[in-house]
């Protein structure tokens, strides 16, 4: 489980190629998870409080998904550097729907 987007980078950045053949990655990102506080470019915005009140809805989750996807897109990229993006079998799913973030609107 990955706490913090720093958890992500470093997975990310100490990838490399070793002696064994064949690894799995799994990767849930917790720091994506309701409350947004991240925007689409993956800057964590909560410490301020009108960005963080002004977030917690549609919008925000859909930025919040474009940080997400971003992410992914590097580990790809990663991949490819790596050159065994062609050998690799890549599964990416959700593991549970949006949520009702405001049941009084």
């Amino acid at each position: 489980m990955l706490l913090s987007i720093l958890d992500y980078y470093k997975v990310v950045n100490d990838l490399h190629l070793g002696a064994v053949n064949k690894r799995a990655i799994f990767m849930h990102f917790y720091f994506t998870h309701f409350p947004v506080d991240f925007d689409e470019t993956c800057t964590y915005r909560s410490y301020d409080q009108n960005w963080h009140s002004d977030n917690q809805n549609e919008k925000g989750l859909l930025n919040q998904t474009s940080c997400v996807f971003n992410l992914f897109f590097s580990y790809l990229e990663k991949l490819k550097e790596l050159r065994v993006y062609d050998k690799s079998l890549i599964v990416f799913k959700s593991d549970h729907g949006e949520i009702d973030i405001c049941p009084c609107c």
